[in-house]
């Protein structure tokens, strides 16, 4: 077959090949990674190639990553400055077998990586502004030269594989927003759901450990706590999961600065901030009523679906802060009704023992002829100390008590009727003195 003939053909092979690219562009039938091998698979046998890899640039790390090779060694990534980012940006494909000066520091940098890619070609996988990636090929497997055309026709192929990347970019920033959209939606409704669950609890301490659990399952945390101010010092009031919470660590943590602050605070992973408190990160934000704090609530180590310890972000700050509002009101509205309730323990206490005190005088005065007696005791309060009874004695001799008992209150009510008890039992005694000092 002349060379001229060869050239045809691989010419109509590649227009197919480019429309089969434009299918997988517009198409969902495969996952990405399988579309990607099968683009490095066709480049590759029409341009002869043995071997080679397609390097995905990772903005946030830095660094290219092999996610489609053939007899290239995985896992394989190469760390990447912006400087040489834009450098390669600017061009199409570069000759590793005689680099510009500007590329040489590179090669030199990762000389390791290089040998482990054996490529002869770089070519440049990019969208306008965007850096994708590399696509490093190999020696053609005859030995020949690729022409200038094969080149031109590279690039194209390159264009094209591009496009394929950029668009599966935009559909999976699209899911993950999407994802990110109904869970952030989901999160909203949880926490309408959680503040008025937390609303109808009026005991305070299953309420704060029924708030701290759902601050966490609401942030996809793995551990929290809350602290209540006592004395003008954050006291543990709730923990969950593992921690190192000792008063020291709490009183020269963040902690104190988020309550007499009143702001939220958040840190990375592996923050100082956090260790103290025997986490690795952690958000945390005051619990205020009327809008004096009284508390923190606070969360800690958020965890990714793969489990790995991810940073608490703003929204999560957003989240947090309005479950702690509610918490606040929550805990307030507790804290008011177990006092009343108290208050109403007392009343009823204090009206038992009113009925109590009041059956201890006298039903009625004695009726002598040519006398008249009438007694009344009145209270200052609802339950008094002092005390008056008549004694009878015999038909003949009448005995009058009069005493005012020290205090008020229930105290003065118990000590009173054990006065009662003891005058009676001492009635029978004649002689007064001896009566007093036994009562004494």
């Amino acid at each position: 077959m002349s060379t001229e003939q060869e050239r045809a053909e691989r010419f109509l092979f590649g227009l197919s090949s480019l429309a089969e690219i434009g299918e997988v562009i517009f198409s969902n039938r495969s996952d990405f990674t399988t579309s990607l091998q099968w683009l490095l698979e066709m480049t590759l046998g029409m341009m002869r190639i043995s071997h080679g890899a397609i390097l995905l640039y990772d903005n946030s790390r830095r660094e290219l990553s092999v996610q489609a090779a053939r007899s290239v060694e995985q896992p394989l990534t190469i760390g990447i400055e912006p400087e040489e980012v834009d450098y390669l940006r600017q061009n199409r494909i570069i000759a590793l077998s005689s680099p510009p000066a500007e590329f040489r520091q590179f090669l030199t940098r990762h000389s390791q990586e290089f040998d482990a890619l054996d490529a002869e070609l770089w070519v440049v996988l990019a969208v306008p502004e965007q850096f994708l990636g590399i696509m490093s090929l190999g020696p053609v497997s005859t030995g020949e030269v690729l022409e200038e055309w094969d080149q031109d026709f590279l690039a194209v192929l390159a264009h094209h594989i591009s496009l394929v990347i950029h668009s599966a970019n935009l559909l999976r920033t699209m899911r993950e927003r999407n994802f990110q959209l109904r869970w952030q939606t989901q999160q909203l409704l949880t926490l309408a759901e959680v503040s008025a669950k937390i609303s109808s609890v009026l005991d305070p301490e299953p309420l704060v450990e029924q708030i701290l659990q759902n601050a966490i399952m609401l942030l996809d945390a793995h551990s929290g706590a809350i602290f209540l101010l006592e004395s003008e010092e954050l006291s543990l009031s709730s923990q969950w999961g593992e921690l190192a919470i000792q008063p020291e660590s709490v009183k020269n943590s963040v902690l104190m600065h988020v309550v007499e602050q009143g702001i939220s605070i958040r840190t990375g992973t592996d923050a100082p901030e956090a260790k103290i408190l025997g986490a690795s990160a952690l958000l945390a934000t005051p619990i205020k009523a009327q809008e004096k704090p009284f508390g923190v609530l606070m969360v800690c180590d958020k965890e990714s679906r793969e489990g790995h310890i991810l940073k608490f972000d703003e929204t999560d700050e957003i989240l947090l802060s309005g479950l702690a509002n509610q918490a606040g009101v929550a805990i307030e509205n507790a804290r008011l009704y177990q006092d009343a309730k108290r208050l109403r323990q007392i009343e009823a206490e204090m009206m038992a023992a009113q009925e109590i005190q009041q059956g201890l005088l006298p039903k009625a005065d004695p009726e002598i002829p040519g006398y008249d007696i009438a007694g009344i005791s009145i209270p200052r309060g609802r339950i008094g100390g002092d005390y008056y009874d008549y004694i009878y004695e015999d038909a003949h001799h009448l005995g009058i008590v009069i005493a005012d008992v020290s205090g008020k209150g229930t105290q003065a009510a118990l000590l009173m009727a054990t006065l009662r008890a003891g005058v009676f039992f001492e009635a029978g005694n004649q002689d007064l003195t001896v009566m007093v000092l036994h009562l004494n």
